[in-house]
């Protein structure tokens, strides 16, 4: 994915965090290469005329959502941070419209912060390697959390441990049709175990 590139900013990061709420990556590829190309910092797009930047997100759907989302927290970082992305969780948590999840991925991709992260899909396998059972909501799934902080890496670089627990969970532990086969974890996969055929 474009904004997986080592000179994309804190900001770039964000952008790419907010249009993949509930959209596929590689719908959101094309459109977050152009907006960071023309709106490459907060000032931009909050200056930016809102029917261009509905043009821009269209093919995303939800664009005035979109517009009136990118706008509030590109205002919110030149009111409160000087036009520039807190690199704290708690201050990215108080940015409009990020969530723990997006708050976390930015701390870890954009900072390069030791931090868990927990989308739908790492609550997935989280879920099917330890066998429990967590809220489909992450903000409801402090475990969840606290599991996926207690595997994080002691060293190392955490921004490759990250995208590769983002990739396992969409290439090989998928929510259909799972690749158990490719699957190094199958030893101690508590849902493997389960699966009807498995010992």
């Amino acid at each position: 994915m474009p904004w997986r590139v080592p000179e994309t900013t804190p900001f770039g990061l964000l952008l790419a965090e907010m249009l993949l709420r509930q959209t596929r990556a590689e719908q959101v590829a094309p459109v977050w290469v152009a907006l960071v190309r023309d709106y490459p910092a907060p000032a931009d797009v909050r200056d930016a005329a809102p029917d261009a930047l509905f043009t821009l997100l269209a093919p995303l759907g939800l664009g005035h959502q979109r517009v009136a989302a990118l706008q509030a927290v590109a205002s919110t970082l030149i009111e409160r941070h000087g036009g520039q992305v807190p690199g704290s969780i708690p201050a990215l948590l108080r940015l409009p419209h990020v969530g723990p999840y997006a708050a976390h991925a930015v701390a870890c991709f954009g900072f390069g912060r030791r931090v868990p992260m927990v989308d739908a899909n790492v609550l997935r396998v989280l879920s099917r390697v330890f066998g429990e059972t967590y809220s489909p909501d992450n903000r409801r799934a402090p475990r969840a959390w606290a599991m996926a902080a207690d595997l994080l890496p002691r060293r190392g670089p955490v921004t490759e441990y990250g995208y590769g627990l983002l990739d396992f969970s969409a290439a090989v532990c998928k929510p259909r049709r799972p690749d158990c086969h490719a699957c190094a974890l199958t030893s101690i996969c508590a849902w493997n175990g389960q699966r009807p055929g498995q010992t």
